[in-house]
């Protein structure tokens, strides 16, 4: 190495301006007058909810924001019944991203930016085809289309997607993830057992024990008022907890191998073929192709029926509610009524659909009445969310839509990355195999468990997504500052 390289790499870095000024006193000051101002005239809540994020965003950190953000999702949809006025989790993600695109907090600055991959134009050409298709439609502008659009298909699935790689790019961050995420499992499996236990009166948010709100109110659907919402969350959770447990030592080891445990538990109380159906799928197949835990696939099915056969024994009427609901045809008829409709719309328009997020307006065209089983399902989607794809945006808009999650989620799980991320691969296989049953057996109306997969999978494949952001050392050395006794050392 030449002296004048020896002495730049002596030289220390630029610190910017020297002394910052301090903003913090003025930014609380901003904060409390924002909350007197929120008594005192409600009607400008927007501009003090803006204020507020401003102060957030400036002192805290993107994964931060970004983790309440995906965790508060739970309650997308019911905000008003909470008496926020706002999309609250939609509100922390914005903030997220605005401060991980403009280097906030203050002195932070992101060390990643994204590699463009063919998944992320795939991406880009569903939203589009989609969008076009609910313009066209009407649909727009309708709540179901909307909440559609950015949630369950959707465009922030997408966004946690190619942004979580950037967001959570540590160790550290990674744990904040299973860390938030074991404790969303706390709280929904004990609403799950409040609700498989009669005691539903106890739960909150107060909506989970209102008959008129959602769907399914004899069975554990926690705050989505939603089984199949409430056992895939459960499931993610119980993956979650999983992971943390090999992170973890000591007490909190015991807690994650415990939460993990209770939400694989809870899912037996939402009493939904389709939860049961993915739990056993995912947990036997990961299970199995995973070169460790094969061994363990019989004792862990032994274990499983004996818990089951404990709860049987320890709740109150569960063993003839789950008896009651395997033997229930109506849930059948309802989805063979529904697929026959579905195939005839693909049959009769197979390039456009009928619209997203318009076939309940369109249905009744295409019921009829079959030979083998009643007539069902009126004023209701297709419970198949393939299908139901098909039907809406037609044939070219499902293949965008299958081509995008494939390389997405299986290409994460399949690409080898550093041994760091080789439990998010097998922790990734059992979540989409637990999401796909699901959304092939429900019309997949669920946001807080699309949000957490696609996360999932950004974070899984981050390697492959990113690429450390270029640093310009030229400029860096031009702009500092060289105290005189080394002037001669660098230039002579």
């Amino acid at each position: 190495m030449s002296s004048s390289s020896a002495a730049a790499s002596s030289v220390p870095a630029p610190s910017g301006s020297g002394q910052r000024f301090d903003l913090r006193p003025i930014l609380v000051g901003v904060a409390v007058a924002a909350s007197v101002g929120v008594l005192v005239q409600p009607r400008l809540v927007l501009v003090w909810v803006g204020v507020g994020a401003v102060v957030i965003g400036l002192f805290t950190r993107p994964t931060t924001l970004f983790m309440a953000g995906v965790a508060l999702t739970m309650f997308a949809g019911f905000w008003a019944r909470l008496g926020v006025p706002l999309p609250l989790h939609r509100v922390l993600l914005l903030v997220a991203i605005i401060a991980l695109l403009t280097g906030l907090p203050i002195g932070s600055a992101r060390a990643f930016r994204i590699r463009w991959r063919p998944e992320h134009l795939l991406i880009c050409l569903t939203t589009l085809w989609v969008l076009h298709s609910a313009v066209v439609t009407g649909t727009l502008r309708s709540a179901s289309g909307q909440a559609g659009l950015f949630d369950r298909l959707g465009i922030i699935p997408y966004l946690l997607f190619a942004l979580a790689p950037l967001i959570v790019d540590s160790e550290s961050k990674r744990r904040l993830v299973l860390r938030v995420l074991t404790i969303a499992g706390v709280y929904l499996a004990l609403m799950a057992f409040l609700e498989g236990t009669g005691l539903k009166h106890l739960a909150w948010p107060s909506y989970i024990n209102d008959p008129t709100v959602g769907i399914s109110f004899e069975r554990a659907r926690g705050p989505f008022v939603d089984s199949s919402a409430n056992g895939l969350a459960l499931f993610a959770s119980a993956v979650s907890s999983a992971l943390l447990a090999r992170r973890s030592r000591g007490i909190e080891r015991f807690a994650s191998v415990s939460v993990g445990l209770a939400c694989l538990l809870a899912t037996v109380l939402t009493l939904t073929r389709s939860v049961w159906l993915g739990v056993g799928a995912a947990v036997l197949v990961t299970m199995a192709a995973h070169r460790k835990l094969r061994k363990f696939v019989v004792p862990a099915v032994i274990g499983g029926v004996l818990l089951v056969g404990i709860m049987f024994q320890v709740v109150g009427g569960l063993r003839e509610s789950v008896d009651e609901r395997a033997s229930s045809n109506r849930s059948v008829w309802d989805r063979q009524n529904l697929n026959s409709a579905a195939l005839a719309v693909v049959e009769d328009k197979p390039l456009t659909g009928v619209g997203w997020a318009n076939f309940v307006n369109v249905a009744p065209e295409y019921l009829w009445m079959a030979r083998d089983y009643p007539l069902s399902g009126q004023g209701i989607d297709i419970h198949n969310f393939a299908l139901r794809l098909m039907a809406e945006v037609g044939v070219p808009g499902f293949i965008l839509w299958i081509a995008t999650f494939v390389m997405a989620m299986f290409g994460a799980v399949a690409r080898r990355g550093p041994p760091e991320l080789d439990d998010w691969r097998w922790g990734l296989l059992a979540m989409v195999i637990m999401w796909f049953v699901v959304a092939l057996l429900t019309p997949g109306e669920f946001s807080y468990p699309t949000f957490v997969l696609w996360m999932w999978a950004g974070i899984t494949a981050a390697p492959y997504l990113r690429t450390r952001q270029r640093v310009r050392r030229t400029s860096a050395v031009l702009r500092t500052v060289v105290p005189s006794d080394r002037k001669n050392v660098i230039h002579g």
